[in-house]
């Protein structure tokens, strides 16, 4: 029901265990093959021939053994997991991701020498979701013969996702940059881990600005920029945002730069700051009371969110495509269904009937991180869209 939904599609992490240090396969194989637990919701398949020895869970002498990156960084390339071969012949090992759209991996397949190890690297997606146990893999490796290794493991994504509300209006720049982090598990607690964005203004009006550093030990939060008042004569300039999360060492462990000319106009590759169990916004319907005939425009905006935990507005915008004068933001607390009036409180607003608005409603949580949005578009001429389909 209700409007188009912008948020994307959202899957949950995978909740297999992880083996840091594993070995696969243990003991003596007296049948040609077996499915060997190996950590928590982590499963490793051997097949071998009935006269090969293979080591214990802990013995170098087995056959193949895994060494799992502890976490790995949304949007860098790092080492994924090292394969080292123990089985006395050569094996062919394969590396893949369970899900292809959250990464790469390299070399994807290689061929190893008895005694030998090679090292798997992940180029994970920068919109990969975060957390525990996030991305899954599948190792692989076999010699074509005798032996055939398959392992499934899984390793916890640290991730940081951002979104750019640019506010510049009257020549006067203002951004709203909402962030989150996860698999992250000390930002919120003890500040070892924390968030810091640098702003620097490149010109050309007003370059003279000085660099500013806004820091946050937040899990997620919302940073006005600047933090009061607005860059004066600043819009059309071009802005650098460099965003850096740092580990509990007070390691860099995600650097992201994010470029924007303030002109009012969001940044086109904004992320989704939503999760599969985040405030959603489930209908939006739009009657439009509006009346040509004394060029006077009306609306009432009908909604229901769900997954209210952590509720603490919709907000709804009415942005109109011709004449910026007429835009408004009205904010709801009600919850999980409410109405919202444009103007705010009732009236009317002249001069804008037959001129096309957006109106977006978005679901704010109580850290102010807008969570899912939909969106209807109508021209003010007394005839509600179909927004209920």
């Amino acid at each position: 029901m209700g409007g188009k939904r912008r948020r994307r599609s959202r899957s949950r992490s995978p909740e297999s265990g992880v083996s840091r240090r594993s070995f696969l396969a243990g003991g003596l194989l007296t049948g040609v093959g077996g499915l060997l637990a190996a950590g928590s919701g982590a499963f490793t398949q051997v097949r071998a021939d009935r006269s090969l020895r293979v080591g214990t869970a802990s013995d170098e002498a087995a056959l193949v053994g895994l060494d799992v990156a502890s976490a790995v960084d949304a949007g860098e390339s790092q080492r994924l997991v090292t394969v080292e071969n123990n089985a006395g012949v050569e094996l062919t090992a394969s590396v893949s991701l369970a899900d292809p759209s959250r990464g790469s991996v390299s070399p994807a397949e290689s061929t190893i020498a008895p005694g030998a190890s090679v090292a798997v690297s992940v180029d994970v997606a920068a919109d990969a979701p975060g957390g525990k146990n996030a991305l899954a893999f599948e190792v692989r490796a076999t010699d074509g013969r005798s032996v055939d290794v398959r392992a499934t493991r899984c390793v916890d994504v640290r991730s940081l996702r951002r979104s750019l509300d640019d506010r510049t209006r009257n020549g006067n720049a203002l951004f709203s940059l909402a962030y989150r982090l996860d698999g992250f598990e000390n930002v919120a607690s003890d500040g070892s881990e924390r968030f810091e964005v640098a702003v620097r203004n490149l010109g050309p009006n007003r370059d003279d600005l000085p660099e500013r550093t806004y820091t946050r030990s937040a899990s997620e939060d919302v940073i006005r920029i600047p933090g009061s008042g607005t860059d004066g004569g600043a819009a059309g300039d071009e802005y650098e945002f460099e965003l850096t999360v740092y580990d509990a060492t007070g390691d860099v462990a995600i650097r992201r730069t994010l470029r924007d000319v303030a002109d009012g106009a969001d940044p086109a590759d904004n992320d989704d700051l939503g999760g599969p169990d985040d405030l959603a916004v489930e209908s939006l319907a739009v009657t439009d009371d509006s009346d040509p005939g004394t060029d006077q425009t009306r609306f009432a905006v009908d909604y229901e969110v769900s997954n209210v935990d952590r509720f603490r507005e919709v907000r709804v915008t009415f942005d109109n495509a011709e004449n910026d004068w007429s835009d408004a933001t009205v904010a709801s607390d009600a919850a999980p269904t409410g109405t919202v009036q444009y103007p705010e409180g009732g009236g009317t607003q002249g001069g804008t009937t037959g001129q096309t608005y957006e109106i977006v409603a978005e679901a704010i949580n109580e850290n102010g991180i807008a969570t899912d949005s939909r969106t209807v578009a109508d021209v003010a001429d007394g005839d509600s869209p179909d927004s209920r389909n």
